[in-house]
């Protein structure tokens, strides 16, 4: 796993990650071994060389490379935390960007957790790492195999399933009161949205209302409407 920048190599030293390295400019030397108490070696560069290891013009200072965390199964997951009450799902989000903007999102407003279909990007990539600013790393992530299994274990633990969509019939999010114990929110692709099965495996279909006919928000940007209107409830 590789991590850009000052502030994203600081969470991940931070959060106790098992870092295996350290490439920063040598203005930074002094500090980075200084936060690594010596667990792992800091190497210093000019930026033309930290430009050369990266591949492209690199302007962030700071490589981090560090052991990928486990990604966990949703049944064994959700079996150790039932009280779980807000969720976020993502059946197959394709950029990396989309999904780490979409884990941010759900870090920060509200959701406990996020589930990712075998078809979804990978959440610890560099560039979805980076757009979540590591919230990947903050919030608990799992992952399902089988759709009609998963979904029969939420309703099974008392979630209700909203399904995200542009459908014209679908209801408005601000006439929706998010009134149910646990919601479990559902984000379809960037192309296609949900499928018509998924839609049709969730207790309600809600849309953004939009205007100057525009048809949709990219999805990372609908995420953030979505979570901040669903699960608000327990805000900070």
């Amino acid at each position: 796993m590789i991590a850009e920048g000052k502030f994203l190599t600081e969470e991940l030293i931070a959060l106790k990650m098992n870092i295996l390295a350290v490439l920063c400019e040598k203005k930074l030397e002094e500090h980075f071994t200084g936060l690594s108490e010596h667990r792992f070696p800091i190497l210093a560069m000019d930026k033309a060389g930290i430009s050369a290891v990266a591949g492209f013009p690199f302007e962030r200072s700071v490589l981090c490379a560090s052991q990928r965390p486990l990604l966990s199964d949703f049944t064994d997951w959700i079996e150790h935390h039932p009280d779980t009450k807000y969720m976020t799902i993502c059946p197959r989000i394709y950029n990396e960007e989309n999904l780490g903007s979409i884990i941010r999102s759900s870090a920060g407003l509200g959701a406990e957790a996020v589930c990712l279909g075998p078809e979804c990007q990978d959440p610890f990539s560099r560039r979805s790492l980076k757009v979540s600013m590591g919230a990947v790393l903050r919030i608990p992530l799992s992952r399902y195999d089988n759709f009609n299994s998963f979904t029969n274990a939420l309703k099974s633990r008392g979630f209700t399933l909203a399904a995200a969509v542009l459908d014209p019939d679908a209801v408005p999010l601000d006439r929706y009161s998010p009134d149910q114990k646990k919601i479990a929110l559902f984000l379809g692709s960037e192309e296609k949205g949900l499928t018509p099965d998924e839609v049709r495996s969730c207790d309600v279909k809600l849309r953004i209302p939009m205007h100057n006919r525009t048809d949709s928000l990219n999805v990372g940007v609908a995420a953030g409407i979505f979570c901040y209107h669903l699960f608000k409830g327990d805000g900070a």
